[in-house]
Formats: C-alpha cells, sequence, structure tokens
C-alpha cells in the first residue's frame, strides 16, 4: 500500500525510522489541504474547500503489516483518521495508477480560536537528507541549500544568493513555487520537473 507523509514520519523527521525499510516513490503536493501548528511539535493536516491550498510531503510504500503500528503512533480513530484518497492519483513508472492514503485531523481546526499557523511545508532536519539530483549534466548528492547553490552558479543569470535566485525562477518560469525554505524550493523544482533526480533522496544517519 501507498502512504503520503507530511510531517515528522518524513526523510529527515524524528519519528521517520517508523517507515524503516519502506520504499520512497517520490515528492507530491496534496492539493486541497492544509497544515496547522498550534505548537504541539508536529503538524494536523486538514481539507480545505481550494485547490490553492496543498501540502507538500512524501509517498512511501509500506508493508501492509507495517500499518497498525503506524495507526497507533498517529492516534487513530481519535486525533487523526487514516484516509484513502480515491480523487488524486499519479502513475509510476509501469504505467500504473497509484492511489494512496494519508492521516486527516478529526478535530474542526479550520475553526480554531487558539493561536495556530496554517503551513503548507512541515519544516524538518533538512541537512540530513541528501538529495540525487542532476543540475547542468552533473550528478550531484547534497543537501538541499548545496544543490541550490549548484543551481545558480551554473544559471546564465546569476544570483547573488539562495533567496535571490529561488525568486528569479519563480519569476522566470511563471510558477508558484514554495521559496520559505531550500529544501521545499527543491523538492517544488523536482515534483514540477524543473530539476531531475537520478535516484531517491538519502538520509543521513
Amino acid at each position: 500500500m501507498y502512504i503520503f507523509v507530511y510531517g515528522t514520519l518524513k526523510m529527515g523527521g524524528v519519528n521517520h525510522h517508523l517507515l524503516k525499510d519502506s520504499e520512497f516513490c517520490f515528492h507530491y503536493k496534496k492539493t486541497c489541504h492544509t497544515l496547522i501548528d498550534i505548537g504541539h511539535g508536529f503538524p494536523y493536516m486538514v481539507e480545505t474547500k481550494t485547490v490553492k491550498n496543498f501540502v507538500m510531503g512524501e509517498v512511501y510504500e509500506i508493508d501492509e503489516n507495517k500499518i497498525e503500528a503506524i495507526d497507533r503512533f498517529e492516534g487513530v480513530p481519535h486525533m487523526y483518521k487514516r484516509v484513502k484518497d480515491v480523487t488524486e492519483f499519479v502513475t509510476d513508472s509501469d504505467g500504473e495508477q497509484i492511489f494512496h492514503e494519508s492521516y486527516i485531523s478529526t478535530m474542526d481546526l479550520n475553526s480554531l480560536s487558539h493561536p495556530h499557523k496554517k503551513l503548507n511545508y512541515w519544516k524538518i532536519d533538512d541537512s540530513k537528507v541528501l538529495f540525487n539530483v542532476i543540475v547542468d549534466g552533473r550528478k550531484y548528492t547534497e543537501e538541499a541549500k548545496k544543490i541550490i547553490f549548484h543551481m545558480r552558479f551554473w544559471d546564465s543569470q546569476r544570483a547573488k544568493t539562495n533567496r535571490s535566485y529561488m525568486n528569479l525562477v519563480n519569476k522566470r518560469a511563471g510558477a508558484k513555487l514554495d521559496t520559505k525554505s531550500n529544501a521545499a524550493f527543491l523538492r517544488d523544482c523536482i515534483i514540477n520537473g524543473f530539476v531531475e533526480e537520478y535516484d531517491t533522496p538519502t538520509l543521513i544517519k
């Protein structure tokens, strides 16, 4: 089965060990959803009414024998419910449609009076994740901020900083890429096909 993770279960997250021996499939943006941060140290994902809202995360193929343990960790059915998304799918390398499951908050967080933040990307320890990508025909295995440095170095329009380069790419491509962090931007570039991965990301242990 396939599961979409977006918080501490992501590669580099403090609870990623629960996905040990699971196969990373791809980066993914789940539309019509957003993350709510109320200061608990992990995000709650809720459904919204607009495609402008999205959550960026990772899809893994996991052994069905593991799902009960992950359900317990997520607090199903009290804090979260595990939902199969039958409206959004992607096509794998064999041309098959992949439907995924994800954990949605059971609380009505859209009407929260408690102080909170709405996010589309939950920041983890990005220094632990090495991306295997091709930049200007060269293969790199490095963390996101270094990959973006290489991207701007080989770009004909030299930008002075990673931040200015991310804004330049956004304007030039006419895209709405996430520029809040190096890792979010690189993942978004991969999802949109602006950067090619030659292998799955590597976790530094």
